[in-house]
């Protein structure tokens, strides 16, 4: 009888000790789901949080530039204009953000902002080259063309095929300038007796006076400054230098992201519908008819000719 009694206990004692053991496990796989649930809401409050800020901190954006490059970019009242500043104020325009503009100065002060000026958000105007990626992310595709142009003098052209041609000349390039090309830029900044002035307008003034025998720079802004002033001196050789596309870039530290895709969706769908032609078409004349009332911002001091 005591054995059948103490089986029984130790029976009971089993059974008590398999079920406080199960309660055991329970509450503390209870108590790692509550864990792992209370994380996973942090970590999404926190991710919302940072979203919230991301897109809070891109409801104003900042455009930076510089004067010295119409009709994509000019300065008008210390201003940026053009046909760039257009394209991206109508894309921000439907994308519900508000969008101002800082006179830089030259392209150098650009790059330099938009490297390390939290203010700065974007460029409208800027080659590519794969160094600048470090601290831009072009916004794809490229909206435009532009080629880089030999200009010289009506009086003295020359056959012109590839920059071996160049190789006896003494000529300039607009500071700042690059092909995209790293092999080309080997070449002009290297290979070729190659003085950087910083304006076209400034460039063209010494190719005038005799000082240089030719100038590589934009098409686009060379074209203006030679209806401008110099249409009785200096041509563009047909042969282009090189080609290279203008693109929209973002600052990475402008914490942006979210705006890349729909950005691009939107300019993709301005370039099918050959709206981006049209405003640089307007551009061209909106700046010859400001230039006439002389309110464009000058680029170049007088006593620099």
């Amino acid at each position: 009888m005591k054995i059948k009694i103490t089986s029984l206990y130790q029976l009971l004692y089993n059974q008590s000790l398999n079920i406080f053991l199960l309660m055991l496990m329970f509450i503390l796989l209870l108590s790692h789901s509550l864990l792992s649930s209370l994380s996973f809401a942090q970590s999404s409050l926190k991710t919302e949080q940072s979203d919230s800020e991301n897109i809070l901190a891109c409801k104003q954006i900042t455009i930076g530039g510089h004067p010295s490059y119409p009709p994509i970019e000019w300065v008008v009242h210390n201003q940026l204009d053009g046909a760039g500043v257009n394209i991206a104020k109508a894309i921000f325009n439907k994308l519900n953000i508000a969008v101002t503009t800082k006179n830089l100065g030259n392209i150098l002060a650009m790059l330099e902002a938009l490297q390390s000026n939290p203010t700065i958000n974007m460029t409208t105007s800027i080659f590519y080259t794969a160094p600048r990626t470090q601290y831009l992310h072009y916004i794809q595709p490229a909206y435009a063309y532009d080629e880089l142009a030999v200009f010289t003098r009506k009086d003295e052209t020359f056959s012109f095929h590839s920059w071996h041609d160049l190789k006896n000349k003494k000529g300039a390039s607009t500071l700042g300038t690059t092909t995209g090309n790293p092999e080309l830029d080997q070449i002009l900044n290297d290979k070729l007796q190659v003085q950087p002035i910083q304006r076209v307008n400034l460039a063209f003034h010494k190719l005038a006076k005799y000082r240089i025998d030719y100038v590589i720079a934009p098409k686009f802004t060379g074209i203006i400054e030679i209806k401008k002033e110099f249409s009785k001196t200096i041509i563009a050789l047909d042969k282009p230098f090189s080609a290279a596309g203008i693109y929209f870039a973002f600052a990475k530290h402008a914490s942006c992201k979210q705006l890349y895709q729909r950005f691009s969706q939107e300019l993709t769908q301005m370039i099918q519908q050959g709206k981006i032609k049209q405003l640089i078409s307007q551009a061209y004349a909106s700046y010859a008819y400001q230039d006439r009332l002389g309110i464009i911002t000058k680029e170049y001091d007088e006593s620099e000719k």
